[in-house]
Order: structure tokens, then C-alpha cells, then sequence
């Protein structure tokens, strides 16, 4: 796949004027002349979320740059120890300004930029980086949480703050002027949408006179951090998976990772009942053991006999649907773009979670849902298409749970 495919490159340029210093062979990276001079230009648009806008691949909102944090490492011959740390925010990087980092040369440095990274996440408030080499500064963390505005009181994702990274290796020499350097950087969320919902309640089949009316859809063991790592090939570690409103066995229930739908109930068969697409950002998530997977849930009222929801009058309850997302299996259909994927592998159908992709999810209710959003519904009873599309890998999935 074509690198411009895999990253996203957001226009980026490094540029060093001035170039000298000793050698990186100094027992004290510290203690060279920080008389090169790098600055950086950098584009970004916000764009605001509303429920059913999902973000294209155009939208400016999921290129949108806040803030930028900039780490340049010694070779090897240093163990990457810290040349410079940089942060600059919003106020360094609007208008005609030109943010300006010193460092010092050197063969086979490598170049990191974080975007989106909190305040002081890589430096104090003195301006001192908080860690002492390369392998420090990509294992620091940013939260889901960041990717959340407060808009008129409500809690909501945004695309406006997607956390991102990315890295090259650069040589510099003394008195050297290099140009048109840039680092391509990659989301570290991938996003995950909700685009069509159908009931199929066949009159030959177990549940002929069955009513469903949809209520929420939410996410469900998402990761609540992820490394800096700008290596595409490493995960974040599966710690404190959070979720929307039922998210089971947690202190907290998370508001934005759920969509409320005012659903009416709905039999037979029908078209999408769906107005508007729902999404979400969550982290990669390699892990396969079920019980930690990443899930999107529908969540809802079920009327067995069609006469009205009357909970707890045997067949009427509430139930749910999960999806395990980006998971090939009987009863799923996953596509890339327009081509059915039949064997899991190179990042489609495995049931992991990537960082830079999309994961477009489609649903068809055949048969009653589970009890909790943990319970692995029969894909007989359930039809999902999963797409991945747009960015670096751009999925759909379609499930049907009969």
C-alpha cells in the first residue's frame, strides 16, 4: 500500500538554518551548542461535530492542529538521548508566525512530532523536556478523553482534536541548510460509524410478530489511552477499556461514547432506520481474547409478540447487539471499498482495531439480542457489514444477527 495512502501527512515542513555543533559522540549530549536553528509550519482547520455529519476524508476537522510537540534524538552513539524538546501552541503557530527550535547537529537523528498532545506532556512548565531519550517521549500517553469538547453542557467527540504522530531520521551537519523537510504524521484513533440499522422479522421465521425500537448505540471496551508511538506496528496496552452507558464492571459510564436514538418500534421487515450516521474515536486494539475486544453496541427495547414493550412480561425486554469490530466471521460480511474480504488478514477481519483507519459499520436484527453488552450474540441472529474507509484503511462491516 502507497505511503500516501498509509500516513497522513499534514504539511509539516522542517527547516535548519545555521547547522553546527561538535560531535554526538560527547559523552553529554547536553552539553553541545544548540546552534542549529529548525522551524516549522503547519496547517490545520477545525470543524465542529454535529450527530449525522460524519467527518469525510476531506474534512478539515480530523486534520485540525492544536497544539504541536516536536522531539529531535542523538543516533545510537547516544543511546537517542534528548537533543530538543519543543512544545508550541495554538497562539505559536497562528497567523504568519514561525515557531523556531535550536538544536544540535548530528548523523541519523530522529525526528518526532506529536499533535493534539496535551499541555506539558513532553516538557515542564519551565519549558524542560520531561524525559531523557527517544524511548521515553513515544511511550508517554494521551487520553480519549482529549478528543471531548463541552458543547451547549453536553459532553461530545469532536474531530477537532484527534491526537496524532509520526517520525523520520534526519542528518545534521554543521553549516548544512535543509529544506522542504517534512514528517508525515498518522491518527492515533481510528474512527468507527453506525450507518444503516434494519430489522428483518420473517413470518417464517422464530420471532414473526417481533418488535425492536433502538434506543442507544455506544462503544464498548475502548481503550482509555494509547502510547505516542509513532511505529504503526505498535499497540497501546489494553488498560481500564472504557465504555458508554452500560459500560459493565467500570466506576464510569462514559456519555460520549453513546448515541441516543428516539427510535420507534419497528417489525417485519424494513429499510434503514437510521436518519443520520453515528461515530465515534477510539484507539488501536490488537488484543483477540473476546472479552476485551472493541464493540459497537446497539441497544434497545425488544417486543416479542408485537403488542408493546411491557418489561419484564417474558419475551419483552431490554437487549443488545454488539459488534465486535473489524471481526470476519459467519454471519459478517467485511468489505475493502467495494471488495468482499474472505480470509482475515493484512489488517482486515482479524478483530483488532487499528490506528488511521475507519471501520463503517452496518447492522440487520433477525433475533433477539442479549442480556448485557458482554454477550456474544449468535451471527445467525445478527447481519453486520463492516467497511474500512478513507483513511489509511477504510472498512465496512456488515453483520446480521438472526
Amino acid at each position: 500500500m502507497k505511503k500516501s495512502v498509509l500516513f497522513f501527512a499534514f504539511a509539516t515542513g522542517l527547516l535548519l538554518a545555521s547547522c553546527g555543533g561538535d560531535s554526538v559522540n560527547d559523552p553529554d549530549p547536553q552539553s553541545l551548542p544548540k546552534d542549529a536553528k529548525m522551524s516549522i509550519t503547519l496547517q490545520g482547520t477545525p470543524v465542529s461535530r454535529s450527530t449525522g455529519a460524519l467527518p469525510s476524508d476531506n474534512d478539515d476537522g480530523e486534520k485540525n492542529i492544536n497544539r504541536v510537540a516536536v522531539g529531535i534524538f542523538f543516533s545510537n552513539d547516544n543511546s537517542n538521548k534528548v537533543n530538543t524538546v519543543k512544545e508550541f501552541a495554538s497562539t505559536d503557530l497562528s497567523g504568519n508566525k514561525t515557531p523556531l527550535i535550536t538544536c544540535a547537529s548530528g548523523t541519523g537523528q530522529k525526528v518526532v512530532v506529536v499533535v493534539n498532545a496535551p499541555a506539558n506532556t513532553f516538557v515542564d512548565t519551565d519549558g524542560k523536556p520531561k524525559v531523557s531519550d527517544y524511548s521515553g517521549f513515544v511511550a508517554k500517553t494521551v487520553a480519549l478523553s482529549g478528543t471531548v469538547e463541552t458543547i451547549e453542557e453536553v459532553q461530545q467527540q469532536t474531530s477537532t482534536n484527534l491526537p496524532m504522530s509520526g517520525e523520520a531520521s534526519l542528518d545534521i551537519a554543521a553549516g548544512a541548510t535543509i529544506s522542504n523537510f517534512s514528517v508525515d504524521v498518522s491518527r492515533l484513533v481510528a474512527r468507527v460509524s453506525l450507518s444503516s440499522f434494519n430489522t428483518q422479522f420473517e413470518t417464517t421465521g422464530l420471532y414473526p410478530s417481533a418488535e425492536f425500537k433502538i434506543t442507544d448505540v455506544f462503544m464498548y471496551k475502548a481503550n482509555s489511552t494509547s502510547s505516542v508511538q509513532p511505529d504503526l506496528t505498535i499497540f497501546p496496552a489494553v488498560t481500564n477499556p472504557i465504555g458508554g452507558i452500560d459500560n459493565l464492571g467500570a466506576a464510569t459510564s462514559y456519555t460520549w461514547l453513546t448515541e441516543s436514538i428516539a427510535g420507534t418500534a419497528t417489525g417485519g421487515i424494513s429499510a434503514n432506520l437510521l436518519t443520520s450516521k453515528y461515530w465515534f474515536y477510539v484507539f488501536g486494539n490488537n488484543t483477540t481474547t473476546a472479552t476485551e475486544q472493541t464493540r459497537l453496541v446497539i441497544k434497545g427495547e425488544w417486543d416479542e409478540d408485537g403488542l408493546g414493550f411491557s418489561p419484564g412480561t417474558g419475551g419483552d425486554a431490554v437487549v443488545y447487539y454488539p459488534v465486535v469490530v473489524n471481526q470476519l466471521q459467519p454471519g459478517t460480511e467485511i468489505k475493502d471499498g467495494a471488495t468482499p474480504i474472505t480470509v482475515a488478514g493484512d489488517k482486515k477481519g482479524d478483530g483488532k482495531v487499528y490506528r488511521n483507519c475507519t471501520y463503517d459499520v452496518s447492522v440487520v436484527i433477525k433475533g433477539k439480542g442479549g442480556n448485557t453488552p458482554d454477550e456474544n450474540i449468535s451471527p445467525a441472529n445478527l447481519n453486520v457489514s463492516i467497511v474500512p474507509a478513507g483513511w489509511s484503511l477504510d472498512l465496512s462491516q456488515t453483520v446480521v444477527f438472526e
